[in-house]
């Protein structure tokens, strides 16, 4: 059964501290009688660092516009809960309450919500021994 994503009509982009990243820029083309029109799009991405995320795509004939149009579209984008956000925190619930040790989740989890570096939570998982996750097989 497939669910349908979180809805989160409830944010506003003005209520949050939100950050854009430039994902990139293009020289786009168009030939025309009188020779070649050039252009830019710019591609940006908003977001709170807290899951609540944004995309715009802009394009003009100057960089800094083309920029700046896409970071009003990704500001105008419905914000929404990044997938795999809440999944993270719902499983880490599940599996304590169940006595469940998933350290691949629960270190996710701590990635996401308490800070833990990344670097350190890969060197954690690759020294972690390997066991069968499932006892049936």
């Amino acid at each position: 059964m497939q669910q349908k994503s979180v809805n989160m009509e409830g944010i506003k982009p003005a209520g949050l501290e939100l950050k854009d990243r430039l994902v990139g820029v293009q020289r786009v083309t168009k030939v025309t009688k009188g020779g070649r029109a050039f252009g830019f799009s710019a591609i940006v991405v908003v977001g709170d660092e807290h899951g609540v995320v944004g995309h715009g795509l802009g394009k003009s004939n100057e960089v800094a516009s083309a920029i700046a149009k896409a970071i009003e579209d990704a500001k105008k984008s419905s914000p929404e809960l990044a997938e795999g956000y809440r999944t993270a925190w719902i499983v880490e619930g599940l599996a304590k309450s169940l006595g469940i040790s998933l350290p691949i989740f629960s270190t996710i989890y701590k990635v996401l919500y308490n800070g833990y570096e990344i670097e350190a939570a890969l060197k954690f998982l690759m020294k972690f021994p390997n066991y069968t996750d499932v006892d049936f097989i």
